[in-house]
């Protein structure tokens, strides 16, 4: 099972989630769509909160073909770069959480989702799709 966050501070917001997922159609089968969450901006300071969701979808892409079509995928919807020098506020952003348990070992980007845990507002990586490392 592959799991993905989706999250947009612009625009209209439920509207960009439901157009990625649509998208993200084409690369499998989506099998379960979270509710809608809000959260505040992570990382950096922007008066547009975010509106996010996660899914589980199964693919027959290779994991860097489908990080690949993912990326391709926010560029269609308006997302003209990656957060490289700092974090901004963004269309869409498509973070690949888990790829069938899988590891992947190639040095192409750097960047990585962090997550809150234990509900006391600290972060923990939980994946590196910068690094491949899925």
């Amino acid at each position: 099972m592959i799991y993905l966050s989706i999250g947009t501070n612009l625009g209209n917001k439920k509207a960009n989630i439901d157009y990625a997922v649509q998208l993200l159609k084409s690369l499998g089968t989506v099998e379960a769509i979270s509710d809608y969450w809000s959260s505040d901006p992570w990382g950096f300071d922007s008066e547009n909160g975010f509106i996010n969701i996660a899914i589980a979808m199964a693919s027959e892409k290779k994991p860097l073909e489908f990080l690949r079509l993912t990326k391709e995928i926010e560029i269609e919807m308006g997302r003209t770069k990656k957060s490289t020098d700092g974090y901004s506020d963004r269309i869409i952003d498509i973070d690949i959480i888990d790829y069938n348990g899988e590891i992947i070992n190639e040095k192409k980007n750097t960047g990585c989702v962090a997550l809150p845990v234990n509900g006391d507002g600290t972060y923990a990586d939980v994946c590196v799709c910068g690094d491949y490392q899925l």
